[in-house]
């Protein structure tokens, strides 16, 4: 698609699967990992967590977890 950022939420709303609540974020870093993308790309908000960027199309972020959380 050639965004420049992915962002992930509502994952863990809802408790529909015999997943962990956090498989969604774990699993998607792994996989930015195995697949050598740029994990400055990749946000996942946590629940009441923001992402906004800002003119030149840097990240802020706030409520974010982060990969090495």
């Amino acid at each position: 698609l050639g965004a420049a950022h992915f962002v992930g939420m509502h994952w863990g709303a809802f408790d529909l699967s015999d997943e962990a609540v956090d498989a969604g974020p774990r699993l998607l870093h792994e996989e930015v990992a195995r697949r050598g993308l740029d994990r400055d790309r990749f946000h996942v908000l946590w629940p009441g967590g923001s992402f906004s960027v800002d003119g030149r199309g840097a990240p802020r972020r706030h409520g974010v977890a982060d990969f090495d959380d």
